[in-house]
């Protein structure tokens, strides 16, 4: 008996297997792909053309070579979906027994989506399903044989797909969304149907689950939703991407959740960033950047507010507020993050990701900063602008000494590589055009007050003008006197120029011919000529814009008072 059965069994796996490899032989399926189109068409209300058609046991029945749907002919003449191949899911026993083609489900490998939004907020995919054409499809279903294939469209699945996401309007720049898979169970226009987004990177994968539907047809952005997000360090800039460089990166965690009942979104959650960056061509956070958030965004205003939201880095946490708004591809924030007595090292380390850096070499670290901040535009193009105190710090790394040795009397801190910081405020504006410094006021211990202010230009020259104000009874006021400038101003204008990696100091002329008197030069001119003069000759030598020959009389303070003896 034991035999028989394993012979019975041998047999009908036998049959099996035949059944299975004769099977694309006995049927084809490429018949059927003028019927699938016109189902296609019919369920998308959109142009639909399929490569070859074959029978595809992995494929769970039929695979096509190739896959295009029109798009809007109100959007553009191209095509809103193309995929290198399309499995097809369907009843094998339906065609063996009735030679019907009934598909099940879809699955698309590679695909590239076009999605455009026109200048009054429609998308190009809201009339996917349209009814317009019902009677126009209706024809075309009763014009086909008995054997008219149909779809119940259990499961539609997308692998890497790519997402090209632009608006209507000329000059306005696509955001693409790489390395895409979406997973619909129950697909249907009319119904509530569960999905799972995910968009993978090399270091990990950020993650959508939820449930939508039925789709508002008029309005696609206005379909009800609730869905959880969650990511486990997903390379930000591998998935999306925007212009020739990427302007937003870093390394995500989100564990947070999204609801929407059609009218507002609200979402809540907390997210984490590791070599955050929020501008182009600048070095990313050196800590991770947390940040707890609560939001609500209006789909027909397309506009969002922080109900309550905090950005924290290490120990130092500050308040954030402020709204969003949708405009095309851009999302335009309008954000205020304000704090108190934040320890400097955590958040100098953050400030370089939205373009606030020091020179090449240096850094700030202890004491304590209070700053109030706002982040305005495209999150592409932020303009940075606020303004900060800094206290008890300390600044290493740049031989603030030697640069400023070339001023009168400044000789005697060539030693001086690390300078205390006692308090320092000023305002600010960072834009991708330049950085601009105003109401710099800064109290340096061994040195005195510097004020003024200037611009750091897109191309990182330095163009500054300010003041060291000495004190009355400091190492530089003694050290002046020692070398016979004892009458001196104590107000010392300079310059800054150069570039950020390699800045300059010299004295500021023009200024110094205005607040310097005949007494001046004649109290201690002839006796600091040659000093002086050779001193400033040989910063000339080091400037190529100043190479050359000198006369001695072109010395510093031949052009400080020229004219006025």
């Amino acid at each position: 008996m034991k035999s028989r059965s394993k012979k019975a069994i041998a047999i009908a796996a036998a049959f099996v297997f035949v059944a299975l490899w004769a099977l694309p032989h006995l049927v084809d399926i490429d018949r059927f792909r003028p019927q699938l189109e016109s189902s296609l068409k019919s369920a998308l209300g959109r142009e639909v053309h399929l490569g070859h058609m074959e029978i595809s046991l992995l494929a769970g029945g039929a695979r096509v070579n190739q896959l295009s749907i029109a798009d809007d002919p109100a959007f553009h003449r191209g095509s809103f979906l193309e995929a290198k191949s399309l499995g097809v899911g369907v009843s094998v026993l339906s065609l063996i027994f009735s030679h019907a083609l009934h598909v099940t489900s879809i699955t698309l490998d590679e695909p590239h989506i076009v999605a455009i939004e026109s200048a009054d907020g429609k998308w190009n995919f809201s009339s996917l399903g349209s009814t317009e054409n019902d009677d126009e499809n209706a024809e075309v279903t009763e014009s086909l044989a008995p054997s008219m294939t149909s779809i119940v469209l259990d499961h539609l699945k997308i692998s890497n797909a790519i997402i090209e996401m632009s608006s209507s309007e000329p000059g306005n720049q696509p955001m693409i969304l790489k390395n895409i898979d979406v997973d619909l169970k129950n697909a249907s226009f009319d119904s509530a149907m569960s999905f799972a987004l995910s968009a993978h990177s090399d270091s990990g994968k950020l993650e959508i689950h939820g449930e939508a539907g039925p789709m508002n047809h008029a309005d696609p952005d206005q379909t009800p939703f609730h869905a959880s997000i969650e990511a486990n360090k997903a390379d930000l800039a591998q998935i999306a991407w925007l212009g020739s460089s990427p302007a937003l990166s870093g390394i995500l965690s989100v564990d947070g959740t999204v609801t929407s009942d059609g009218s507002t979104i609200r979402s809540e959650g907390k997210v984490s960033a590791e070599k955050l960056r929020l501008i182009r061509n600048v070095r990313p956070a050196s800590q991770t950047v947390s940040l707890r958030y609560e939001t609500d965004f209006d789909v027909a205003r397309k506009t969002g507010v922080i109900r309550d939201g905090e950005i924290a880095a290490g120990k130092s946490a500050a308040s954030l507020s402020g709204s969003y708004e949708s405009e095309g591809e851009d999302l335009i924030v309008h954000i205020k993050i304000a704090g108190n007595h934040l320890a400097l090292d955590n958040v100098e380390s953050v400030l370089v990701a939205t373009g606030i850096d020091l020179p090449a070499g240096s850094k700030i670290h202890g004491g304590t900063i209070s700053a109030n901040v706002a982040f305005d535009g495209p999150v592409n193009h932020l303009v940075t602008s606020g303004n900060a105190e800094i206290a008890n710090a300390h600044v290493t790394g740049i031989d603030l000494g030697s640069k400023l040795s070339p001023l009168p009397g400044m000789s005697a801190l060539k030693s001086i590589s690390e300078f205390p910081i006692v308090n320092l405020n000023t305002h600010f504006r960072v834009s991708p055009q330049s950085t601009e410094i105003s109401g710099f006021n800064g109290q340096f211990s061994g040195i005195g007050k510097i004020t003024g202010g200037g611009e750091v230009t897109a191309s990182h020259r330095l163009e500054f003008k300010m003041v060291v104000r000495i004190p009355n009874d400091g190492a530089v006021r003694f050290g002046l006197n020692h070398v016979g400038l004892r009458n001196l101003p104590n107000e010392i204008p300079f310059q800054v120029v150069g570039t950020t990696t390699s800045p300059l100091i010299i004295p500021d002329l023009s200024a110094m011919r205005k607040n310097a008197t005949k007494t001046v030069a004649k109290n201690f001119a002839s006796n600091a000529l040659k000093k002086v003069s050779a001193s400033q000759t040989k910063t000339q030598a080091s400037t190529p814009a100043q190479n050359g020959k000198k006369k001695k009389k072109d010395g510093f303070f031949h052009k400080l008072f020229k004219g006025k003896a």
